[in-house]
């Protein structure tokens, strides 16, 4: 199982942790380092400026956001990136949610979330394979084209080394009950609507309550250990390895660390084998 590095996006300023760990991610053998985009830092300023210092890392988007840009101009901004890297790129696109696309871009959300995304990435396919004239009689975008499918398995997690896992899940918590809580509609939330479906319907609804209440440091409280604790990879070296070794089983083709320090970079590199 390939990794990468996610290190999501900052808002007043650029962590000076993030050069450090894409280098030392490089030189452990990671696969691939990993921008994300909402209220702050955009996803590939910051990844054109860690290609300038790395040779080999993939550069990945988890994710750029669609609504931020036509998709010509997200498929230009991808090939000049993958051009000037190397062939480094890998482009990962998503709809976000009403609140940002309305929100913060001042667009309608689309009414059909799976149509408008595959005309979307039908554009950025076209462009990319530089066939011209691009058309589409499509209900959101005009510019078609139908690729061949393909596509990562690449979900997020937290790691952490430690010997307290309950310690260690707070951060996860925290995370946790900002989405399920603060993301979205109070009657329209899909971080809530997936924890129900998982399992969690009484706790989604109780966090959520919670957060919208204002009780911030109770909703993280509400969040069972159990939810959080499948989705990350926190404990001792020989836990995290055990997890690993599950997730390799599955589907799973990426795993996106977030890691706070270098020394949680290594021990997962290591024991990913």
């Amino acid at each position: 199982m390939r990794l990468g590095l996610a290190l999501g996006y900052w808002g007043r300023g650029p962590d000076p942790r993030h050069l450090e760990l894409a280098q030392e991610a490089e030189r452990l053998g990671y696969d691939s380092v990993w921008t994300s985009e909402a209220w702050g830092s955009d996803a590939f300023t910051t990844l054109t400026w860690i290609a300038a210092h790395t040779s080999r890392i993939g550069l990945g988007t988890a994710v750029a956001q669609m609504a931020a840009r036509t998709p010509t101009a997200t498929a230009m901004q991808a090939l000049t990136l993958d051009h000037l890297s190397g062939g480094r790129m890998l482009l990962g696109l998503g709809l976000s949610g009403p609140q940002v696309v309305e929100g913060w871009y001042g667009r309608p959300f689309p009414a059909s979330p799976l149509t408008a995304t595959r005309e979307y990435v039908d554009i950025v396919r076209q462009v990319l394979r530089r066939e011209a004239p691009v058309t589409l009689d499509g209900r959101f975008y005009p510019l078609p084209y139908r690729g061949p499918d393909g596509f990562r398995i690449a979900p997020m997690a937290r790691a952490q080394v430690c010997d307290d896992v309950a310690e260690g899940l707070l951060p996860v918590k925290a995370m946790l009950a900002f989405y399920i809580g603060g993301m979205g509609h109070a009657t329209r939330n899909f971080h809530a609507a997936l924890m129900s479906r998982l399992g969690h319907p009484e706790a989604a609804h109780r966090i959520q309550a919670l957060f919208l209440q204002g009780h911030r440091d109770q909703a993280v409280q509400a969040v069972p250990d159990t939810f959080a604790d499948e989705i990350s990879l926190i404990g001792p070296r020989t836990r995290i390895a055990d997890r690993l070794a599950a997730w390799r089983a599955g589907p799973v083709t990426d795993l996106l660390v977030t890691a706070p320090d270098v020394e949680t970079l290594r021990v997962v590199a290591e024991v990913n084998g």
